[in-house]
């Protein structure tokens, strides 16, 4: 976690920096209505494996929940101009640091946190691309004439909260303003269909899709990139897809050797009955941290590649 000031404020958020040295394009993640959870931190660790300088804002100072309930009530209390706020203070955080290239700075967000990504964009001329993944999307004119970013929307064919109509609209709204967004919309896709906690609604296949884009949108014309054309991208998206793969790999492989490692401290100490979903008994740790939780200056005995990835 890092502190930056969002104005009379000292704010928190996940920061993570991909491996390599030279200037990155960099990417503001915005969470859901549950908060900045660990399924956003694993979305800005997969954005940093692709070589971006990722911050993840908690825009609910802390809380998290994963009751709707809760949920909701943290949504409605968050106050539109101190979230604003927030994301302007997170994008001058990145521009001014000096691995990252500024001109190439993006945001990413997922229902509301889509809805505040593209709010960035009306706000942040800078903004080079945005990344609307079902969120509600802007229906007045005049704030998509202030949209300078590269815009990208996902939304599903069945979401009743963001319909294909609107989402339609506001594409006409950007061509009537002189802009370009690339939409699409998954047929069979509802809300929220890119997260696996959403057991009913969740798409795996329209999900590795929505997300393969991401790299291309975000940074289209880096220098260290070669020119842009069809096969290109094809193959972007292809290399993409490779590394999500991989990395689900070896989020299971990872998974399967933490439970091991729990296992054997519990020979140990004598205790038993571990699940997959973890340890039912108290007085066992697992002895591979949450790479979410590991900082660069600390050394796990599992060595495993989510370790290798500089998280703060």
């Amino acid at each position: 976690m890092v502190t930056f000031r969002s104005g009379a404020e000292s704010i928190s958020s996940f920061l993570v920096l991909p491996r390599g040295r030279g200037r990155h394009g960099g990417v503001i993640a915005l969470h859901e209505w549950w908060g900045l959870n660990d399924w956003v931190k694993m979305q800005a660790m997969s954005l940093a494996a692709n070589g971006y300088v990722v911050m993840a804002v908690d825009l609910y100072r802390g809380r998290v929940t994963e009751n709707p309930s809760e949920a909701r009530k943290l949504k409605r209390g968050l106050p539109e101009d101190r979230a604003i706020r927030d994301m302007n203070a997170a994008f001058h955080y990145l521009a001014t640091r000096p691995d990252v290239d500024s001109k190439h700075i993006g945001s990413i967000g997922w229902s509301m946190g889509g809805r505040l990504a593209i709010q960035l964009a009306i706000h942040e001329t800078r903004l080079a691309a945005c990344v609307v993944n079902y969120g509600v999307l802007p229906a007045d004119p005049a704030d998509v004439k202030k949209i300078n970013a590269q815009v990208l929307v996902n939304c599903g064919a069945r979401d009743r909260e963001i319909p294909p109509s609107r989402v339609r609209d506001f594409e006409k709204l950007m061509q009537a303003a002189g802009q370009s967004a690339d939409v699409k919309i998954y047929t069979g896709a509802g809300h929220a269909f890119e997260n696996p906690s959403n057991k009913s609604g969740y798409r795996p296949e329209a999900a590795a899709d929505a997300w393969c884009p991401h790299s291309v949108v975000f940074c289209p014309n880096h220098k260290s990139r070669e020119p842009q054309g069809p096969l290109w991208w094809r193959l972007e998206k292809i290399a993409l897809r490779l590394a999500s793969s991989l990395y689900d790999v070896d989020r299971e492989l990872h998974g399967a050797h933490q439970r091991r490692l729990i296992r054997r401290s519990l020979q140990r100490d004598q205790v038993a009955d571990v699940t997959d979903s973890g340890v039912k008994k108290r007085n066992t740790s697992p002895a591979c941290a949450p790479p979410f939780l590991v900082s660069s200056r600390q050394t796990l005995p599992c060595g495993c590649r989510h370790h290798q990835l500089r998280s703060h």
